[in-house]
């Protein structure tokens, strides 16, 4: 019996990378660092906010018109921690999301809003900005409910009137018909007197 030899496979072609995913909506990052230093296209910082911010906000993407985050570095700035103590706190990022509803998002306090680091800055801004998103979303879909029920209360209230105006007809005509009757009635009485 004779064993076939092992035919070595051929290596798979390489792969085509991943098109870069684009978001539906405008994205604007800009940066200001001391000495009027600012972060470059390719960056790793500007790649990591960039990468996580249009992750984080992947389900809101339908709501979101365009998006304009500022990062801002300052050395000395110190974020107010608790009663009276105070915390360095160098990061500070201000945004403004415009919806597509027309309104606007904004997170621009500093004193509230300053991280120590990049990365806190960076989650800070984008839980503080979902969550007024998920705020938003909440609400539009409060009012198309609220419009809904109005809108089927409306019909309703038409079969109402409709039915409303029906029995009262009805009621008319039975009065008409007993009043003829008891005119009748009395015809008969006086005519007996």
């Amino acid at each position: 019996m004779e064993i076939p030899l092992e035919v070595e496979e051929p290596e798979a072609p390489p792969k085509q990378p991943m098109p870069v995913r684009r978001v539906p909506y405008s994205l604007s990052i800009f940066s200001q660092f001391p000495n009027g230093k600012h972060l470059g296209e390719d960056t790793a910082a500007r790649t990591y906010i960039e990468e996580k911010f249009t992750g984080a906000l992947e389900n809101f993407e339908d709501q979101i018109r365009a998006a304009e985050v500022h990062l801002q570095v300052s050395d000395n700035f110190h974020r107010k921690d608790g009663v009276d103590g105070e915390m360095l706190a160098p990061y500070i990022f201000k945004a403004t999301l415009t919806l597509a509803s027309g309104k606007s998002i904004v997170l621009a306090n500093p004193e509230k809003h300053a991280q120590a680091t990049l990365q806190e800055a960076t989650d800070h801004m984008i839980d503080v900005l979902r969550k007024s998103l998920r705020l938003e979303k909440e609400k539009n879909m409060h009012l198309r409910k609220k419009e809904k029920n109005a809108a089927m209360l409306g019909s309703d209230e038409d079969d109402q009137d409709d039915i409303a105006a029906e029995e009262i007809a009805q009621a008319a005509e039975a009065e008409a018909a007993a009043d003829a009757a008891d005119e009748q009635l009395y015809r008969i009485v006086e005519a007996s007197s």
